[in-house]
């Protein structure tokens, strides 16, 4: 047996490799990781859900921020124009109708959810361009980011094989 097959005998047998083992001898068996279900697919849904909306904890408990960000959001929002504020509300409410079809298709299970988020999360990520600036307290911003991550997640598992066999049309 030469160094070579020595040193794959070495990784397949789940023992260290010696310091002169090079790269290309180095080839480590694939673990198939547990596959996911819809059950937790579901609860990875309500784990978004849930961090969206302590991401709102701003509003419950405003004394997270400091009263000087409260100063400088009030003097922000005092140059809104009124116009600016209703397209801004109307905004508002058509994003948080267009999450709640998202999250309801998605739970369910429907054939057209995964598209529907996905196209939403995009004209989403285009919309907050349009929002201009706000002061959110450091728990709120991390549960916003904490909700991006497992909604990234969520979009990834229902757009993308093996999981994705599951929004399939059903035939009645």
């Amino acid at each position: 047996m030469d160094d070579e097959e020595a040193d794959q005998g070495r990784i397949d047998n789940g023992h260290k490799l010696n310091d002169t083992a090079s790269f290309k001898t180095i080839r480590l068996k694939y673990r198939s990781p547990l596959p996911m279900t819809i059950r937790h697919f579901r609860l990875l849904l309500i784990a978004s859900v849930v961090f969206h909306i302590i991401s709102c904890i701003d509003f419950v408990l405003p004394t997270l921020l400091p009263e000087e960000f409260h100063q400088a959001q009030a003097l922000y929002d005092a140059t809104l124009s009124t116009s600016r504020i209703l397209f801004l509300g109307f905004v508002g409410f058509w994003i948080l109708g267009m999450w709640l079809v998202s999250v309801y298709g998605l739970y369910t299970l429907r054939h057209w959810a995964p598209q529907f988020s996905l196209v939403w999360t995009v004209l989403l990520l285009v919309g907050a361009l349009v929002q201009g600036v706000f002061a959110q307290s450091g728990l709120a911003s991390m549960m916003a980011g904490f909700a991006g991550y497992t909604w990234g997640a969520v979009l990834v598992f229902a757009l993308y094989p093996p999981f994705n066999a599951h929004f399939q049309r059903r035939e009645s």
